[in-house]
């Protein structure tokens, strides 16, 4: 019996220790931090559905430009309309299309006699290679036209307008004022613009420069650019000061009817091959 006594004692004793384990092991899980849950999962990418502008060599390819001209790709902006016009306009006053010239600038007259000034037109018989920049002049967006001859450069720079949806260019074009020439209009209705693939319309307006404008451009062409349109307009204000801007490539002592027949560069934007600009 004794021997029965002590088995039951050293069982329960052991039972005892076994609960008060469990029960501890209870007490422990029932304190530990839950698990955290699991990151909510990364939200997929939004597919960019619009159409990738194409590069400027392929437009090049697309639109039959001649290899002489070329486009900087960093500074070119997205919209495809407005690469495609800008190779388009250099092509045509390489290849003095004055049609599509025309059609392309908001200044049909001043286009014209450039493209037909003899002196212009020898010019482009020479030319090695045409650069294309974007930038902005004032608040304009704008696009500098570089001509590369055996020994010399040439600047013109372009304000540029649109692109503009078919829809909207009816009221568009006639409400249409440049930054640069804000007294000035342009020679562009929904009828008559350019228009790219899409329907999107682009004009190329007339910037002032001066003669030999090339010589005033440095590392930052667009704000040498703007600096002279900006002290253009200042001295434009003094007394007497309006005739020698507006006569910017007449000779010194010639009127209107005395003007140099120089090369034509520059009547319509910009440059300076024998003449200057006459801003409108």
């Amino acid at each position: 019996m004794m021997n029965q006594i002590q088995h039951m004692r050293r069982k329960s004793t052991a039972t005892s220790l076994m609960a008060t384990a469990l029960g501890g092991a209870f007490l422990l899980g029932g304190c530990s931090d839950p698990e955290p849950p699991p990151p909510p999962p990364k939200p997929k990418p939004v597919a960019d559905t619009r159409p990738k502008a194409k590069s400027p060599e392929e437009l090049k390819q697309q639109l039959g430009i001649d290899a002489r001209i070329h486009m900087d790709e960093l500074t070119a902006p997205n919209e495809e309309s407005i690469r495609a016009a800008g190779l388009l306009l250099a092509n045509a006053m390489l290849k003095l299309d004055g049609s599509l010239a025309a059609q392309l600038s908001g200044t049909d007259e001043a286009m014209a006699a450039m493209l037909a000034n003899p002196g212009f037109i020898e010019a482009v018989s020479q030319v090695d290679r045409i650069d294309l920049e974007f930038g902005r002049v004032l608040g304009d967006d704008a696009m500098l036209v570089i001509w590369e001859f055996s020994e010399h450069l040439e600047a013109q720079m372009w304000s540029v307008a649109g692109p503009v949806s078919a829809g909207e260019a009816p009221s568009f074009w006639p409400g249409y004022v440049s930054d640069v020439l804000p007294n000035s209009s342009v020679d562009v209705t929904a009828e008559s613009a350019w228009s790219w693939t899409d329907g999107a319309q682009v004009a190329f307006i007339a910037t002032p420069g001066m003669p030999d404008m090339i010589s005033q451009l440095g590392e930052e062409p667009f704000q040498d650019w703007t600096a002279m349109v900006e002290a253009w307009e200042e001295t434009a204000k003094m007394v007497d000061q309006d005739v020698a801007i507006i006569d910017a490539y007449a000779d010194e002592a010639g009127d209107e009817d005395e003007r140099p027949s120089g090369s034509g560069f520059g009547r319509p934007s910009g440059g300076s091959i024998g003449g200057g600009v006459r801003p409108r």
